[in-house]
């Protein structure tokens, strides 16, 4: 997360934004340092008067809405709303700063209610009215629609709907101006150079025009790094009229042709020359630049002006798709696929997307003498284990740009609905007729309908083409009980198997959606290898059964298994490992159904039965047993990469709280620097009290680590076997700090008053019997733990 800081600049008539991003730090406690420099508090307690500025014109605006726009409002639509509570309205906003678009979303919060009551009563006047007065009824609730918060904004809270506030405020709004507010582009980058750090400047050319642009970025000599060249909220609204010039702006001064930019900044001066709202100064400014263009071109030699893509998405549009973005080329199959048939979520912006395969070799048998002497110490961190590759993707330096056939999809969606949702009860026309949608179904019910699809191809196959009744009926049972007993059985050993916790049932760790897609997908692969392989290709057409060439039999039935496989996960969008992944353990799945193949026929022909019908058997058989080979396989190789995955995520998560915990103790050694900080943590009690005068929010935080370890212990799959890994590779220090920080939890008085304050919420009963239930014991097998470490 990069922070970003939204500052103005004034230009004559109008208001530069550019956003400034503070970087070149290490860490968080590097930049909440930055943050307690004097410049920087200086700085930002000036910009704490500009957000009180915007503050009160945004609350004079309300007071305006109320005072003359309200009134109008409630005889048009025939309602009575009432005034806007100023108090309301700022609990409203939160911890975030007053705009225009919270005051549209909050004014249109208050109203929509008041149009729901009205509609409910026209519909019932509706009913009894004639054809005039339907028509003008109905186009009454069609304008109750089109209020949205977008609406208000553009006609009643926009400067250019209260001129009158902002003439009677044009005398002295220099003298009320803060003083940030009265600094140009030039002062105002001067400003941020002065504080210690290192700056991103991103210009936003919303309400600019291309020879403003120019001018901004000339007056900032190189220092504005960045130009907005696409926002989805200006393309939205269509105001995108200068968007390409802006950007082929960019495109002409990092090219440092001086013949091109000295053309397009005479265009530009053409453009402004009769241009008189400001007494010339735009043109004479631009004639100034025409005659130093190699200056201009100069400032970007070394560092290029590089692009960025904005949303704007400070509240709920209705007509933009928010905030997220995602480049296409770098997506699965069936993700493009999707965007293919959503062309809307394509913008016009184009880059370059790298693929960089990383190559992680093992290292555990080569010798330390062989490793650079400033590598002994690191030696053991680097990754051990069989060789792997890591595919990562980054965008190329500066090749982002706007295009008429863009690579670029937004990942928000717009509301399922347009307008307030507003409708006449008894018209028949009166709300959209909306397709059937399985979004809202119960998830049980579609696994449910998921299986049921897959069984009844799996059930007509064995039914129709089998004429041994086991086969016949329980061929579908048996083919399905092998898939589903293979996913559950290696969801349960990856999670933990029998060492699980007594809290974590087995139930916990299976994906029935994952089950019921496989069982979805197993039964279409009936009819595919028993019916259309087995039978038609290899028995019929080819002269291949168990009898003739087993090996060949199994070997070609596993192989159309593979691609089966391969294109329905493939279809599901899984990634590419898993693709080729699955496909092979059906290769390898060839030798085992061989050889169940080989010990079923002796068996049966031992126990009794003559070896004509015995091979017979087998060649009923023969799909199942394929079958059968192929999810043992599966199950070791799934079971494996699932017991791997809870490893990760575990890893992850202790990684996380973890490095909570050493901050703590790090803070811990700041607050007392004159003690021992391990000898003073064995002692809870002791520490409690010290930290009630000192530091009541340490202890809190104790508590709170010590609390979400808990829960990881007894409810996250592979939690403890991490949490054994993670103490091995602790320092003494910080495991004995671990360790004795978890002893907070003997404090069941302290801990149990912090739930009754608030700790979880007010619905704590639940989490509070959790915690008097199992800290004892967790705090045991931490002790354990130690032990053997």
């Amino acid at each position: 997360v990069r922070i970003g800081i939204e500052v103005s600049a004034r230009l004559r008539n109008k208001f530069v934004q550019l956003i400034w991003a503070p970087r070149g730090f290490l860490g968080r406690h590097d930049f909440l340092r930055f943050l307690e420099e004097p410049e920087v508090k200086e700085f930002l307690a000036q910009g704490q008067e500009v957000v009180e500025y915007e503050k009160s014109r945004v609350l004079q605006l309300l007071a305006t809405f109320n005072e003359k726009h309200l009134p109008a409002l409630n005889e048009k639509y025939g309602v009575s709303v009432p005034p806007l509570d100023e108090e309301e309205f700022l609990v409203s906003v939160g911890c975030g700063q007053v705009s225009l678009v919270h005051l549209a979303e909050f004014a249109h919060r208050s109203i929509l209610p008041h149009l729901q009551t009205k509609t409910k009563e026209l519909s019932r006047e509706y009913e009894s009215a004639n054809g005039e007065d339907r028509a003008r009824i109905k186009k009454l609730v069609d304008s109750f629609n089109q209020l949205d918060p977008e609406t208000l904004l553009d006609r009643y809270l926009s400067h250019g709907a209260n001129m009158d506030l902002v003439h009677d405020s044009a005398e002295d709004e220099s003298d009320r101006l803060p003083t940030m507010l009265s600094l140009d582009t030039s002062a105002l980058l001067d400003k941020l150079d002065k504080l210690p750090c290192r700056s991103r400047i991103t210009l936003n050319p919303s309400n600019l025009s291309p020879a403003d642009v120019l001018e901004v970025l000339y007056d900032g000599r190189g220092r504005i790094t960045h130009l907005e060249i696409y926002n989805l909220k200006d393309w939205a609204q269509e105001r995108i009229d200068h968007r390409p010039l802006i950007n082929y702006m960019r495109l002409v001064i990092n090219s440092g042709n001086v013949v091109e930019a000295k053309r397009l900044v005479g265009e530009i001066m053409e453009s402004v020359e009769l241009e008189v709202k400001d007494g010339g100064e735009t043109w004479k400014k631009i004639r100034e630049i025409f005659r130093d263009v190699k200056t201009l071109l100069g400032f970007y030699r070394a560092s290029r002006l590089r692009s960025r893509l904005g949303s704007d998405s400070i509240g709920q549009s209705r007509y933009t798709r928010g905030m997220g973005l995602v480049v296409v080329p770098t997506l699965p199959w069936r993700a493009r696929m999707e965007i293919r048939h959503d062309p809307e979520r394509l913008i016009p912006v184009t880059t370059v997307a790298l693929r960089h395969t990383t190559e992680i070799k093992n290292i555990e048998d080569m010798p330390l003498r062989q490793l650079p002497p400033e590598r002994h110490e690191a030696s053991d961190l680097l990754v051990r284990g069989p060789r792997s590759k890591k595919v990562t993707w980054s965008v190329g330096h500066n090749t982002t740009t706007l295009a008429d056939h863009g690579n670029i999809a937004t990942l928000g969606g717009l509301p399922e609905q347009d307008g307030n949702g507003l409708h006449l009860a008894s018209d028949d026309h009166g709300g959209a007729v909306k397709r059937p949608s399985f979004g809202p179904m119960n998830s049980g019910l579609i696994n449910s309908a998921k299986i049921l699809m897959g069984f009844l191809p799996a059930f007509l196959t064995f039914y129709l083409t089998k004429d041994w009744w086991l086969l016949a009926y329980f061929g579908a049972p048996i083919w399905f009980g092998i898939t589903g007993f293979r996913n559950i059985l290696q969801s349960v050993v990856g999670g933990g198997g029998l060492r699980r916790s007594s809290l974590l049932h087995w139930k916990d760790l299976v994906s029935w959606g994952r089950v019921a897609d496989s069982l979805l997908f197993t039964g279409f692969s009936v009819p595919l290898l028993d019916y259309l392989v087995k039978k038609l290709l290899l028995a019929h057409a080819l002269g291949i059964t168990t009898s003739t060439d087993p090996i060949m039999l199994y070997t070609v039935i596993a192989i159309a298994n593979g691609i089966y496989i391969s294109s329905h996960n493939t279809y599901r969008g899984l990634p590419l490992g898993a693709i080729v992944g699955n496909f092979f353990r059906t290769i390898l799945s060839i030798p085992l159904a061989i050889g169940l193949n080989y010990a079923i026929e002796k068996i049966v022909i031992a126990s009794g039965v003559p070896v004509d019908a015995a091979l017979a058997g087998m060649q009923l058989w023969a799909a199942v047993i394929s079958k059968a080979a192929s999810d043992v396989v599966a199950a070791i190789i799934e079971g494996a990469a699932d017991r791997h995955q809870n490893f990760s995520h575990r890893k992850i998560d202790y990684e996380e709280k973890l490095a909570q915990i050493y901050d703590v103790f790090a803070q811990l050694e700041t607050t007392f620097p004159e003690q021992d900080v391990l000898a003073l943590s064995r002692n809870s009690k002791k520490l409690f009290e010290i930290l009630q005068e000192k530091n009541v929010s340490l202890f809190r935080n104790m508590v709170i680590d010590s609390l979400d370890l808990l829960y990881f212990w007894m409810y996250q799959p592979r939690a403890r076997a991490t949490l054994a890994q993670q103490i091995k590779s602790m320092s003494s220090d910080e495991r004995e700090f671990f360790l004795q920080s978890q002893k907070v939890l003997e404090l069941k008085r302290v801990v149990s008053e912090m739930f009754l304050d608030g700790l979880v919420g007010k619905r704590f009963e639940k989490a509070l019997a959790f915690y008097l239930s199992y800290s004892d014991g967790y705090l045991r097998s931490l002790a354990r733990i130690a032990k053997r470490s």
